[in-house]
């Protein structure tokens, strides 16, 4: 755990890239806990959304549907390019957090050429995101 702009944070991946965030999973997908998604070293997240819409399939934060929940669990298969390091943190919210959760991702060589995952860029290139993510979905 860690502490961000006056709030307490568990870190759910710390990477190093480049690479690409592939899937997420989470075993109790319905937790309304503030996830954060940073990148590049930033200080501020990107990405800000209840845990619970990365997997609800329809006010999904990366502008598509690529997530469903199967059973209890949440899947979200959808590309995440990042250039240098993506931080994904959940909020705590007083209570003791027990989450279950994979994060699966792909780290490219040193010195490739990544772009990292824009939110307000993702109209402009969410067909090539989608049919990255159908390929990642079909493959597992």
């Amino acid at each position: 755990m860690e502490k961000a702009g006056g709030h307490s944070e568990h870190v759910l991946a710390d990477l190093k890239g480049p690479g690409t965030i592939t899937r997420f999973w989470s075993a109790n997908p319905s937790t309304a806990n503030l996830t954060r998604f940073y990148f590049d070293g930033e200080k501020r997240p990107r990405i800000e959304n209840p845990f619970k819409l990365l997997f609800n399939g329809k006010t999904h934060p990366f502008g598509s549907d690529i997530s469903y929940i199967s059973g209890t669990g949440g899947n979200m298969y959808y590309p995440i390019p990042y250039e240098k390091s993506p931080k994904i943190t959940v909020a705590e919210s007083g209570n003791p957090l027990g989450l279950c959760y994979e994060i699966g991702y792909r780290t490219y060589e040193s010195g490739m050429r990544v772009v990292t995952f824009d939110p307000e860029a993702t109209a402009a290139w969410e067909s090539t995101q989608m049919r990255i993510a159908r390929a990642i979905l079909e493959s597992r």
